[in-house]
């Protein structure tokens, strides 16, 4: 247990740890683009003095521009971290987010979105910290809610008590930022992942992401000029990067360490006030298989990396729980296989008795009790 509550400790000691009951205190809403982000309200505080230095210099001069936002783009969303469990239940990570046409939420392919919900792990220690981790997620929110408005997403609000909460992440993102001419991106887009970890987008091309259907393999063929595709930075518990087509057998009922951006904007014909939690990456502490055991005895944890290597040639030779095998090529070592608008293969439709037999069959080094 004492690895355990080491990195608990390095949890609470960093400043955006959600389960800190002091984290509040260093967070703020300002605009970034578009929409209202959490960010570190030292840096906020910061900014917000330069540019009163700025309008107190330039206010004389015509044309000059002053107001909310304005050098909003100097300011970043923060990482907020949480450890939960990847509800199986609500998990709903397959890479093609099963898109087979038009719907009224992702009219194009290009519009899908992956979710999955975050809930307290069985471990005391950590679901303490969960608990309250929804409390300042639920206080943060009400810091900028519009009075009379509806509130969507995060939370599913007719839940009481509370039990998780809703993360996403956004696949595709165009090739050109500015398209619409006005100088910002489009809403989501704001997350930065290229810029966050360009080697890892480099790592995946577009055009050999998994679909599961016809009509998504053909509008991935047409997205090849005008997207690219921005993969989760999940990690496995080796710090292995994890492959589009294991999401689901990987990260469902996994134990993780997840960081995420908070998001919020309005949408008046509604009157709705939206909170959406962004994935900036996952970390498995804990495979399903280990986290959903029934006996407290057999739950474990492997040891914290200091930092998600990757997939590497190093890694993939010595680890025993990676995300391929040596000496494979690039694209399968990603993908499974090589091939583009690849469909996904049975590695995400295996029945579970199937999935229970393979995991039993690994050979996973866990050190300590969870």
């Amino acid at each position: 247990m004492s690895d355990l509550a080491s990195f608990r400790a390095d949890l609470l000691a960093g400043p955006y740890y959600l389960g800190n009951e002091d984290v509040i205190s260093s967070l703020a809403w300002k605009k970034v683009g578009r929409d209202e982000m959490v960010v570190s309200a030292e840096e906020a505080a910061k900014h917000a003095s330069n540019m009163e230095k700025q309008s107190n210099t330039d206010h004389d001069n015509e044309g000059s521009e002053g107001g909310e936002g304005v050098g909003a783009d100097n300011l970043n969303p923060v990482g907020l971290t949480v450890v939960a469990m990847v509800s199986p239940e609500n998990c709903y990570l397959t890479p093609c987010a099963n898109w087979n046409g038009p719907t009224e939420f992702d009219p194009s392919f290009a519009d899908i979105k992956l979710n999955c919900r975050l809930v307290a792990p069985l471990n005391s220690l950590f679901a303490g910290d969960f608990q309250f981790a929804m409390k300042t997620i639920t206080k943060l929110m009400a810091q900028v809610e519009t009075d009379g408005y509806k509130k969507s997403g995060i939370f599913n609000f007719s839940e009481n008590p509370k039990i998780g909460f809703k993360i996403r992440h956004i696949v595709f993102e165009p090739k050109e930022e500015d398209d619409d001419g006005d100088g910002e991106l489009k809403r989501g887009d704001k997350q930065k992942k290229k810029a966050d970890d360009p080697s890892i987008v480099e790592l995946f091309v577009l055009q050999d992401w998994p679909v599961k259907n016809a009509a998504a393999k053909e509008a991935l063929e047409g997205m090849e000029n005008s997207h690219q595709v921005i993969p989760i930075r999940a990690y496995d518990v080796d710090g292995d990067l994890i492959s589009p087509a294991h999401y689901m057998s990987k990260l469902s009922g996994a134990v993780v360490c997840a960081t995420l951006t908070l998001s919020h904007w309005k949408i008046g014909r509604d009157k709705r006030d939206t909170y959406t939690a962004d994935i900036e990456s996952l970390r498995v502490l804990v495979p399903a298989s280990v986290a959903g055991s029934s006996s407290p005895r057999k739950r474990r944890v492997a040891p914290i990396a200091k930092k998600d290597p990757g997939t590497s040639q190093e890694s993939q030779a010595t680890q025993n729980f990676s995300a391929s095998q040596p000496g494979m090529p690039l694209t399968q070592i990603l993908y499974g296989q090589v091939g583009r608008g690849r469909l996904c293969d049975s590695n995400d439709t295996r029945s579970s008795q199937g999935q229970a037999r393979e995991r039993k069959s690994q050979s996973i080094n866990l050190k300590i009790a969870f």
